[in-house]
């Protein structure tokens, strides 16, 4: 799943219905920018048991979305573990996507002393809408909603750089005098980051992964 949706975008940022052509344009590229940066794929997968009308939820492994399992010394092609120390992925905030769940779901809370199962504690996470269905299901983890108002300034950041012309400011003009008033603007080239060309705001305020940039 993208890591903004259209209505994200618009509850984070001042743009409306009008924008929404411009906005489901703009979120792939910033999906894209948001995996650059973070070195993220956004699509590890927990099995959870779930129980339909139920929140809190057993969580007994993490895969990736080719369904080899991540798990501490049993992280091989061959691993058959479903049990293992899978604390690190679960973070309060993350958005949840797949079947027996509500569209925005996301973590409410994470029970790391669970159920024993072989020595084994299994975490418990709470989801923020009861289950629909009930079994073993497997539920992608997205992106904390923790950097969802930074994705989302950052679409409207670049929505409002492809509406500016060559000769604004934005474009490099660093004063500008109107009578007695004069203002200076910063260097434009300084507040960018040069890998994807965004804001440094934007950079420092996503995570990184795996030498992230």
């Amino acid at each position: 799943m993208a890591t903004i949706t259209l209505a994200q975008v618009k509850q984070f940022t001042t743009l409306t219905d009008t924008d929404d052509a411009t906005i489901t344009a703009m979120i792939p590229v910033i999906d894209s920018k948001v995996r650059l940066v973070t070195r993220n794929r956004w699509n590890y997968q927990v099995y959870a048991h779930l129980v339909t009308g139920a929140t809190d939820v057993e969580v007994s492994g993490v895969v990736n979305y080719a369904g080899v399992y991540l798990a501490y010394g049993n992280s091989g092609i061959n691993a058959n573990w479903e049990v293992d120390d899978i604390g690190e992925w679960l973070e309060v905030g993350t958005q949840l996507t797949g079947t027996g769940i509500e569209a925005g779901t996301y973590i409410e809370e994470v029970f790391y002393n669970g159920p024993d199962y072989q020595g084994k504690l299994i975490p418990v996470i709470r989801l923020s809408q009861p289950a629909t269905e009930s079994g073993k299901k497997a539920l992608q983890l997205g992106i904390p909603l923790a950097y969802v108002p930074t994705i989302a300034k950052g679409v409207q950041w670049l929505i409002e750089q492809a509406t500016k012309g060559s000769g604004s400011e934005q474009a490099g003009v660093q004063s500008k005098r109107m009578g007695p008033v004069s203002v200076t603007y910063g260097d434009k080239e300084a507040t960018l980051d040069g890998l994807t060309g965004m804001p440094v705001w934007f950079v420092k305020g996503l995570p990184r992964y795996h030498g992230g940039h």
